[in-house]
């Protein structure tokens, strides 16, 4: 699978954007070594296929109340995990491709809110279990829909629900709880300034 010049160009846009937005001295660090590695490997750094070390978008999904989130038990992984995956060549931009796993990760066909650009970037290794992929570079996303909102596990999960943001369950991807609090913090940051604005 080939990416795109023009993907490749727009998610570079969006990292930069990102990092520049970003008050957290460890989340610019990391978007700065993101924007090195797509640098160096162009649309190499966006495909699965395409460098042991790549891109993925995920969506830290929140109930409207932000306290809850839902996760998905990734079947091949065997953890707790946000909804999320590999960029593919039709995706326009990693938002796109956020959108994109969350509908299809989490069976809800009803549009949310979604964040403009991601609230988080996370560099980590993977294992074996997951093919040529060694590392990845998680850019995720924030997102809030209704409570009662139906959904349905995709085939790449065992499950899928509904878990306190402070009470994550047992078996949880390593950094997922500081993920999900710091995304949860930005989300009602944000709200409240729209608030008062």
């Amino acid at each position: 699978m080939s990416m795109s010049m023009n993907l490749s160009e727009t998610v570079v846009s969006e990292v930069e954007a990102t990092r520049a937005g970003q008050a957290d001295a460890v989340q610019r660090a990391t978007l700065q070594a993101v924007s090195l590695h797509l640098e160096e490997h162009g649309p190499a750094a966006l495909a699965k296929a395409g460098h042991p070390m790549h891109l993925t978008a995920s969506c830290f999904v929140f109930d409207e109340a932000l306290e809850e989130t839902l996760l998905s038990f990734h079947r091949k992984g065997q953890f707790w995990v946000q909804l999320g995956g590999h960029l593919e060549t039709d995706d326009r931009s990693l938002r796109e491709a956020a959108r994109r796993e969350f509908h299809e990760e989490s069976g809800i066909s009803a549009s949310a809110w979604l964040s403009a650009l991601p609230l988080d970037a996370d560099i980590h290794d993977v294992s074996s279990a997951f093919g040529t992929c060694r590392t990845h570079i998680d850019l995720a996303f924030g997102a809030v829909v209704p409570r009662g909102t139906v959904t349905a596990a995709s085939e790449e999960s065992d499950a899928l629900g509904w878990h306190p943001v402070d009470d994550l369950p047992l078996g949880s991807v390593a950094g997922l709880a500081a993920r999900a609090a710091r995304i949860r913090r930005l989300i009602m940051l944000k709200s409240l300034e729209q608030a008062t604005a």
